[in-house]
């Protein structure tokens, strides 16, 4: 394969890393408005722990390294907290 070809695939996997983004952040809010409604709490420290051991086995498991995949995770996930106008967790936007 041409290094233009190599280039144009890694641009495609970049976009569908930023489609399936965009899919966990709506995720994200719809457990949310779900929680908001059952007067859950939103902030799940267990549950964000496991998930992260899970990423870190996953990543390791495909040969990545799992502390890098965790750095990228948390930013992820406390973009997501900011982003949905919660330090602590995803509310619901009207």
């Amino acid at each position: 394969m041409s290094l233009d070809h190599l280039r144009k695939m890694i641009d495609l996997t970049n976009q569908e890393i930023i489609l399936l983004l965009c899919k966990r952040m709506t995720i994200a809010q719809e457990i949310a408005k779900i929680k908001s409604e059952l007067n859950l709490p939103v902030h799940a420290p267990e549950r964000e722990r496991v998930q992260m051991e899970n990423l870190r086995v996953f990543a390791e498991k495909n040969g990545l390294c799992p502390q890098v995949i965790e750095e990228m995770f948390t930013v992820f996930v406390n973009y997501t907290k900011k982003e949905c106008g919660d330090e602590t967790g995803c509310l619901p936007r009207d």
